[in-house]
């Protein structure tokens, strides 16, 4: 299937809305491609399907109503890349770890983005930063 172009709307395509005014979406799309794990697209039919990162879904449903979802081409682009450049190794070991990495990094920056305050939210934070620095 030939790739295609990323949508007018896409987290990685500069100059969108997705891209410059919604920086926690364009971070959760960076780490995505870091680890790489699934990103989908949110210019789709499949209208908001936030509702997936609830905590109401066991993550087994939520697996499987991924499974549904259309992923962005843009984070497609962008894991060819990465994967080009050899960023993801050759050792299955090395992309595990670094898949667990990024799952350990997105829940960072939900627990980030829903705290008011406190010590709480700056142990997100530098959990976060920690998590972004090993995915480097």
């Amino acid at each position: 299937m030939a790739q295609r172009n990323p949508c007018d709307t896409c987290a990685f395509r500069k100059g969108c809305v997705t891209h410059e005014d919604e920086p926690h979406n364009l971070l959760k799309g960076e780490i995505c491609v870091s680890g790489p794990l699934p990103f989908h697209c949110h210019h789709s039919d499949a209208g908001d399907w936030s509702f997936i990162e609830s905590a109401s879904l066991t993550p087994a449903e939520a697996l499987d109503m991924r499974r549904e979802l259309p992923i962005c081409e843009g984070w497609r682009r962008e894991v060819k890349a990465a994967a080009d450049a050899g960023r993801y190794g050759h050792d299955p070991e090395t992309r595990k770890i670094r898949r667990f990495v990024a799952i350990y990094a997105l829940q960072k920056l939900r627990e980030f983005l829903t705290l008011d305050y406190g010590n709480l939210k700056d142990e997100a934070s530098r959990e976060l930063e920690l998590a972004l620095r090993l995915l480097k």
